[in-house]
């Protein structure tokens, strides 16, 4: 079975978080979040921990 994105379900799927915006997943990971703009921060944060419909995860380095 293919999603809408073209992806297999129940496979892992990456994409930034603009690419992924309007779509949903079961579980979100998000990392490498240094590379976020600052001025739209915000925006996207909420836009990735927005996405996950039961379960989301933040990689912080350190």
């Amino acid at each position: 079975m293919i999603d809408r994105r073209g992806a297999p379900v129940g496979r892992a799927f990456f994409s930034s978080i603009r690419g992924f915006k309007g779509s949903e997943a079961s579980v979100v990971i998000l990392c490498e979040l240094a590379d976020l703009e600052d001025e739209t921060l915000d925006q996207q944060l909420y836009v990735g921990l927005s996405r996950a419909k039961t379960r989301r995860v933040v990689v912080i380095p350190g």
